[in-house]
């Protein structure tokens, strides 16, 4: 399904209807280009969902794939809870991290906050970084974000906590 963004860019989202994004991304080869990184848009593309725009969210599922080809769905639950964080980067930028774990695997969703652009996902098997894409910069073309949207403040439940990642990055 794709989902419009404020701009009118088309980008393929995973969410599905009834779903809200919380952020989704193409995850192929990037390119520099005078404006910032720009997404080949030659691989996966990576979907956060929630069943509502506002926490406490009941539902929050990771998707990776095609439309149409998922090859990975992995839903929060309370015996395999999602993880939230914030943390500053710069005076002006930050980031909101998603996480959870997968057998011996860990996957972040990386969103840039503030002034800062685009979506990382990060994989680590064990200890070891394995697979590390970024989205590009251009909002609408090569991510989107919202209409919901990661909210340390709200009421946490046993599907999704705040913790503090277990990897340096």
């Amino acid at each position: 399904m794709a989902k419009l963004d404020q701009q009118g860019a088309t980008i393929p989202s995973l969410c599905l209807k009834g779903e809200s994004n919380l952020a989704t991304a193409w995850m192929g080869n990037t390119i520099s280009t005078e404006s910032g990184y720009k997404n080949k848009k030659d691989g996966k593309i990576v979907s956060m969902c929630t069943d509502v725009e506002q926490a406490p969210y009941q539902k929050v599922v990771y998707r990776y794939g095609l439309p149409q080809q998922i090859e990975l769905e992995m839903v929060a639950s309370e015996s395999a809870p999602f993880y939230f964080f914030n943390r500053s980067t710069s005076t002006h930028t930050g980031e909101d991290i998603v996480f959870f774990n997968n057998a011996n695997y860990t996957y972040y969703l990386v969103i840039a906050a503030g002034q800062a652009n685009g979506v990382t996902l990060r994989i680590y098997n064990g200890k070891k970084l394995i697979f590390n894409r970024f989205s590009g910069n251009h909002d609408g073309e090569d991510f989107v974000q919202g209409p919901a949207e990661v909210d340390l403040k709200a009421r946490q439940s046993k599907r999704y906590q705040i913790k503090k990642p277990a990897h340096a990055f």
